[in-house]
């Protein structure tokens, strides 16, 4: 199963870019207009792509114009502390509903509301709703945060969800995705994760790598003077 797209030029360095984040960049490049950006929406389409010099320069030209268009998006985050309020990692998702975590009762995702929870539960607890694209005997409810504790899940709701700002106890939940699944990580391993917290990043951070990563292989490219070689691994 491919997970990462390698770009190369010959005499050059070697930049892997993990397809997740590519994927999470051409999302946001959909709600800016992809139209306007088709070499770089063909990338990781194709096993292997090879481009000449001249088409490096159009994809580094494309790679540019994402940066400054997308700078001042905000991406929906699930941001993962351990007990000590110190920060373990992030999810990343998108202008969209994102999947975070399911089962076949329950489904965790992120939007641009915050944590939304649907439980096919009855009956449902605090706060949760039936909701219009729900199938019936499924409830959805909006969350802040999620905090882990001896005594289970409590869910903070979202302001628009109303309630006393009391938590709000939560059945047992699937498990959050592992560390090798964040799209940024601080710590290895199993960490305890004592609360996961709606939040928003800025695009130029949650971009910057995969952005650095294709402006470099680019101008390698046209430096070189060889073609640039992308391929699926």
């Amino acid at each position: 199963m491919f997970d990462k797209l390698r770009f190369f030029v010959s005499g050059g360095t070697e930049h892997l870019i993990p397809l997740t984040h590519l994927t999470r960049l051409q999302e946001a490049v959909e709600f800016i207009g992809a139209e306007a950006f088709p070499l770089f929406m063909r990338l990781g389409a194709v096993d292997a792509m090879q481009l000449q010099p001249v088409r490096a320069g159009v994809l580094l030209d494309e790679t540019e114009r994402i940066g400054r268009q997308i700078a001042e998006q905000q991406v929906p985050t699930l941001a993962f502390r351990s007990a000590s309020g110190a920060a373990l990692g992030a999810f990343f998702g998108g202008q969209e509903e994102t999947t975070v975590a399911h089962s076949e009762n329950a489904l965790v995702s992120l939007t641009p509301r915050g944590i939304r929870i649907a439980l096919r539960q009855f009956p449902p607890p605090v706060g949760f709703r039936s909701v219009p694209g729900l199938e019936r005997g499924w409830f959805a409810c909006f969350f802040a945060a999620l905090q882990f504790t001896v005594d289970g899940v409590q869910g903070l709701r979202t302001p628009e969800m109303g309630g006393s700002g009391a938590p709000v106890i939560l059945p047992e939940l699937p498990p959050l995705p592992p560390v090798t699944r964040w799209h940024q990580a601080f710590v290895a391993g199993r960490p305890d994760v004592a609360e996961a917290r709606f939040t928003f990043t800025p695009a130029a951070e949650v971009f910057r790598d995969v952005l650095h990563a294709l402006t470099a292989a680019t101008q390698e490219a046209l430096r070189l003077r060889r073609p640039l070689q992308i391929e699926l691994m």
